[in-house]
């Protein structure tokens, strides 16, 4: 165990109080090897060395004020603390020829005169480049500059960019306030984006300086009354970074970017859909259509009826006319207002030329004319081309929305492409208050039971309803049984579903039923004709499916079951030979717990301390909600058997 004393930053100024400079000196350098030190440990420190300085002075040691003014000049500390900031501006001022320098620019700034002070800045800054604090001072009067044109209405963006690249070239791109002051004021430039090539600078800039709270989102109360996330500051960094690219950007600018955005996304907790959206359009520019997909399917499966994604899809697609058509047949069905998805009518057009369907083409070119007519808009050079051509159809049937539907029907397969298919059949139908419904038994995996996923009816369009049919589908699991069933086709192959070997425990002769018990404690409830009864510790092959009830336990349903003829699993029966407690009219034997029901115990006359051995059954008692044993054959029984048992057994066990 280590007993050394945890120093603090208390401890150094009691130390330095003392008069002890020089320990107390030593005891705040530990504080700042931390690199984890607080406030408190950087004030200490900064006492200390400004005391170092004062005796320095008074002895005329040239080399230690040199020394210690150094380390004074490295140090941040807040204005708020007048005292300190004063005592060290004031040593340092009168240690270093740069010192006076800023505290000039600091007086410039103060007296609202930030040209000047930015001018002045940029002068010590040419003539002591490597000078962090001539940096910091430069930097940050080229901050309030851009700050206040930030605000203007009308932006001057050359001002801008020369601020900017003036900013990133001093090297401050890993002191976290500096940057979020800068990159706060860069993005709420309302279109600042397309003005100027914000990429550069987000590549410049060190993003493991930036704190926790800067991938947080920001609550804020709307004029709805509501309350609204607003975007965190490295979501908006990275997106707006993210769409200044264009297409003279080169790939690897481009894919460097997309994966520092990927990177910096698995820190956001908020809505990413616009950052993926951006991320997707970077990797369209480079002309990577794979990862674009990548994310367009992602956002395609949380915002499914967004044309532009479908419109996007599109343009991830390569050398297939068919599955192109489909995506923008999708997105036309997902908005049909040329206003707003010209782009999807163009592309059903040329994707239509290229499978040579040239009539259906035409009279979504007439469709397209028609309305830029109507709304006073240009035909360009490639409408009137098509127009044009030998295979253009004048006053072409217009297509309708059965047209787009039938035609966007491979999109659904691409959507879902990732999620895998489950095999199932179809099980019983039945009614409820949604209608009608069917239960699909899907089989999730191979090693375990079918589970129950119910559905509509009008799921199985052009898909049998009879029992037994066999199918499959693609199905978004929300929980452990239920789930969206995406796609659902029906198959021709058998689906061999799990059986088990259960027991009969239980008939009841007046329904004909039987109450099956199987391997893990579950009890299953089937229907026998009359002609062929089931009794007691028979053997059936059963298959049954699973669901969730509404308390999240488990229930059955039963699929099929036959009689077999062989041995009862032995974890459903057991032999027993133990003493008995008689408890009314029933009986329990004492270390197995084995119910004795009041036929047995009448027959055999049975009283507590009798040793009892038979057959029992593995049983639910529906009063305790509990699993046991239940006899359902006696072999023998022992008055005072219990003297022959083994010691542990005998005496007084009631």
């Amino acid at each position: 165990m280590n007993d050394e004393k945890v120093i603090t930053s208390n401890d150094v100024f009691t130390m330095r109080r003392s008069g002890e400079i020089d320990q107390a000196y030593k005891m705040a350098q530990t504080l700042m090897d931390n690199p984890n030190h607080s406030e408190w440990d950087t004030r200490a420190f900064a006492w200390c060395v400004i005391d170092l300085i004062k005796r320095a002075k008074q002895n005329n040691q040239i080399e230690d004020i040199e020394k210690y003014s150094a380390e004074l000049q490295k140090l941040e500390v807040d204005e708020s603390d007048e005292i300190l900031f004063k005592n060290m501006q004031y040593l340092l001022s009168a240690s270093s020829p740069v010192l006076t320098e800023l505290a000039t620019i600091k007086k410039l700034k103060e007296a609202g005169k930030l040209k000047e002070s930015a001018q002045k800045a940029k002068a010590l800054y040419v003539q002591f480049p490597q000078e962090v604090s001539v940096k910091r001072a430069y930097g940050w009067a080229l901050y309030r500059l851009l700050f206040i044109k930030a605000k203007e209405e009308t932006p001057n963006f050359k001002h801008i960019q020369f601020y900017l690249d003036e900013i990133f070239s001093l090297g401050l791109s890993n002191e976290v306030i500096f940057m979020r002051c800068v990159w706060r004021s860069i993005v709420s430039i309302e279109g600042v984006e397309r003005q100027i090539n914000l990429y550069r600078y987000a590549l410049d800039t060190d993003f493991s300086c930036f704190e926790n709270i800067d991938y947080e989102a920001k609550s804020y109360k709307g004029k709805d009354e509501k309350y609204h996330d607003w975007p965190s500051l490295i979501i908006q960094i990275l997106k707006k970074s993210l769409d200044s690219l264009t297409k003279k950007v080169d790939k690897e600018t481009i894919t460097t970017l997309c994966n520092l955005a990927e990177e910096k996304m698995n820190r956001l907790d908020e809505n990413l859909v616009f950052l993926k959206w951006s991320i997707t359009k970077s990797y369209l520019l480079a002309n990577e259509l794979r990862k674009a997909q990548y994310f367009i399917l992602d956002l395609l499966q949380i915002k499914p009826k967004e044309f532009w994604l479908w419109n996007g899809l599109a343009e991830t697609i390569e050398d297939d006319s068919k599955l192109s058509l489909a995506c923008y047949c999708k997105s036309l069905l997902c908005q049909d207002d040329l206003k707003f998805n010209g782009r999807g009518k163009i592309g059903v057009i040329k994707e239509l030329i290229a499978l040579e369907k040239y009539d259906v083409a035409s009279a979504e070119i007439q469709e397209l004319v028609s309305y830029k007519r109507n709304h006073e808009q240009k035909i360009d050079d490639v409408l009137n081309g098509y127009i044009a051509s030998d295979w253009y159809v004048p006053d072409s049937k217009k297509n309708n929305v059965d047209f787009y539907k039938e035609n966007s029907q491979p999109t659904v397969e691409l959507l879902y492409k990732d999620i895998p298919w489950y095999e199932g059949i179809v099980g019983d139908s039945y009614t409820n208050d949604f209608g009608q419904m069917v239960r699909l038994n899907i089989v999730k995996t191979k090693l375990d039971n079918p589970v129950n996923v119910n559905v509509k009816k009008s799921v199985l369009k052009g898909i049998s309803d009879r029992k037994g049919t066999p199918i499959r589908a693609k199905i978004k699991w929300t929980s452990y049984s239920k789930g969206e069933v995406l796609i659902i086709e029906q198959i021709n192959s058998d689906v061999t579903l799990l059986s088990k070997s259960g027991l009969v425990n239980r008939i009841i002769e007046r329904n004909h039923q039987a109450h099956i018990v199987v391997s893990g404690d579950v009890s299953i409830v089937c229907t026998y004709d009359e002609d062929k009864p089931l009794k007691v510790m028979d053997v059936v092959s059963v298959v049954y499916s699973t669901y969730e009830r509404s308390d999240g336990s488990k229930g059955t349903n039963i699929i099929s079951w036959h009689k077999v003829n062989q041995e009862p699993p032995r974890s459903l029966v057991m032999t027993f030979e133990n003493i008995v407690n008689v408890v009314g009219t029933v009986a329990f034997t004492y270390e197995t717990n084995v119910f004795i029901d009041d036929r047995f115990v009448e027959q055999y006359k049975l009283i507590s301390g009798d040793v009892v051995s038979g057959t029992a059954i593995r049983s639910f008692n529906a009063k305790k909600r509990e699993w046991g044993w239940r006899a359902i054959k006696i072999q023998s029984v022992e008055q005072d058997g219990y003297k022959n048992l083994p010691e542990y057994l005998q005496g007084d066990v009631y």
